[in-house]
């Protein structure tokens, strides 16, 4: 059985730092999937569409929730 490693700095889990599948992204540390989170919350944040676009607005308040899932030491699909 294959050993899942974090994609970006190919870290394999221990538990006191899982891996997490986030947004369909791939398996990341906390550290990691935090940083994506944060350029995706940026990206949609300043998006000239986010009045308007019900799926950016939707987007926005799931990677908000990801976020708060992930900080507050959530096991949320871990391997």
């Amino acid at each position: 059985m294959k050993q899942r490693v974090c994609e970006v700095c190919q870290i394999s889990p221990s538990p006191k730092a899982p891996l997490f599948r986030i947004l369909e992204e791939g398996w990341l540390c906390r550290l990691h999937g935090m940083e994506l989170l944060d350029e995706r919350e940026n990206k949609l944040t300043y998006s000239p569409n986010l009045n308007t676009s019900i799926t950016e607005q939707r987007m926005l308040d799931e990677t908000r929730v990801w976020k708060a899932k992930l900080k507050g030491g959530s096991d949320l699909r871990k391997p």
